[in-house]
């Protein structure tokens, strides 16, 4: 099968999609293999864009935050970098690691039982809030763009978050 023919396959699987998320990709499918001659359905799925290696959700992240250090953006250390990304994993993910962490003795009956509080969510939603908001001002500093929305996003984050700590 050729690879116009695959591509008209795997959108029109989409094309049924009625999701707004589904429409996008269509879109941003189309733009790529206009603007990168290579570029099909098939490679764009596989990761592959204009011959080169996308990096996945994860690397990405990593990335990021290396880029943010490395630019004085972020005052930590790399090896600290990876280490927020892992936390925020494990926070999003039910995962032994982090059912470990909400156990407690129950007073009652010395049985280990799970203890949900809402600084539990507090903690992985501020400190991702937080690097949203870094991107987000590094992005908008970098072109030159207006920085109130910047400076009206943290104002929120201060107001949702007020007497959070990470």
């Amino acid at each position: 099968m050729d690879s116009a023919r695959r591509d008209k396959d795997l959108d029109g699987l989409r094309r049924d999609d009625a999701r707004e998320g589904a429409r996008r990709l269509l879109e941003a499918r189309g733009r790529c293999r206009m603007v990168f001659d290579g570029t099909t359905t098939q490679t764009l799925e596989k990761g592959q864009l204009d011959g080169e290696e996308l990096p996945g959700p994860t690397a990405m992240v990593k990335l990021f935050l290396d880029t943010a250090v490395d630019r004085g953006g972020l005052v930590a250390e790399k090896k600290h970098t990876h280490l927020l990304y892992g936390y925020l994993s494990s926070a999003a993910h039910p995962t032994l690691f982090r059912l470990r962490q909400l156990r407690r003795v129950s007073e009652e009956s010395a049985a280990l039982k799970i203890e949900v509080e809402p600084h539990h969510a507090q903690q992985p939603a501020l400190l991702t809030a937080m690097l949203y908001h870094l991107v987000l001002r590094s992005f908008v500093n970098y072109f030159g763009y207006p920085s109130q929305r910047c400076e009206r996003l943290a104002d929120q984050i201060d107001e949702v978050f007020s007497g959070s700590t990470i």
